[in-house]
Order: structure tokens, then sequence, then C-alpha cells
């Protein structure tokens, strides 16, 4: 059974409100956890952007695609991470 079956429509919709309160203030912690909870794809997705194009961390951007099964982006990223592998084994 998934989170979001726990959860009444209205409820979901409060939480989601939250979380993205919650990523527009910089709490990125908290809002993935709502986003998480509540199975919350776009909110998923742009926690993941900010942390591919704004921090650099490909791994926790990855993580993020993943759970919201967004496969353009983990396509993309798993690639950075192939070369990124294949520099290391060259040196």
């Amino acid at each position: 059974m998934k989170s979001e079956d726990f959860l009444k429509p209205q409820n979901r919709i409060f939480f989601i409100r939250k979380g993205n309160e919650l990523f527009n203030k910089g709490d990125y912690s908290n809002a993935e956890k709502i986003f998480k909870l509540t199975r919350y794809i776009d909110g998923l997705i742009r926690l993941g952007d900010y942390y591919f194009f704004k921090k650099g961390n490909v791994l926790k951007a990855l993580e993020l695609y993943k759970f919201a099964n967004y496969q353009k982006r983990i396509d993309e990223v798993s690639q950075i991470i192939a070369k990124i592998i294949k520099n290391w084994l060259k040196d």
C-alpha cells in the first residue's frame, strides 16, 4: 500500500502545500520528507533539479529522480556518472 493511500485527498493537498512552502524557504530536507510521504512527483523532480543543477550533487539528485520515476533525468545523470567513472579508470 502506498503512502498516499493513508492520506485523504484534502490532507494530501495540505501537506503538498506545506512541502512547497518549505521548499521555497530553503528547507529542502523537510520538503523532501513531505514530498516522499505524499509521493508528490513534481516536488521530487524540483528537489532533484535543485541538487543536480544548483548543488552539483548528482547522487542525491539521482535518488530523488528515481523516487519520482523520472526516467529522462535518470538517464542523463547516469550518463554523467558513467563518464566520471570512465575518467577515474583512465587515471
